[in-house]
């Protein structure tokens, strides 16, 4: 027998024997490590928006959901320039980051751009 058989059939073997073990790859729990690390625990962005402010979140949120996922509507710059005279750009920033968070980054990017010339706001 040829020495390519023996490695082929080794190699079978290890497969076989890691699918039947279950065993995952070692870099499994690295990737998980790395997600978390990308990714902060929801409680400790919660804890930085102002409970005032959630109810700008949630009203942004429902123009989203009802704008067939877009910010096209004009209660967007509306809700915005509400944002900008009671709580400034840091509250409008504060707002967008909790979108950011809640719906993702295509999203929050949408909202940046329909908010351009809101206040300070330049998306």
């Amino acid at each position: 027998m040829e020495w390519y058989w023996y490695l082929l059939i080794a190699i079978a073997v290890v497969v076989l024997s890691r699918w039947l073990l279950g065993l995952r790859r070692p870099t499994a729990a690295v990737d998980e490590f790395a997600f978390l690390r990308q990714h902060p625990a929801p409680t400790r962005q919660q804890e930085r928006l102002k409970p005032e402010l959630k109810t700008y979140v949630t009203s942004l949120c429902r123009v989203y959901a009802t704008t067939r996922k877009s910010f096209a509507s004009p209660n967007t710059p509306v809700i915005g320039q509400e944002i900008y005279d009671k709580h400034g750009h840091q509250g409008m920033v504060a707002v967008c980051d909790e979108i950011r968070r809640v719906l993702g980054g295509d999203p929050a990017r949408d909202l940046e751009y329909k908010w351009n010339g809101v206040g300070d706001w330049r998306g």
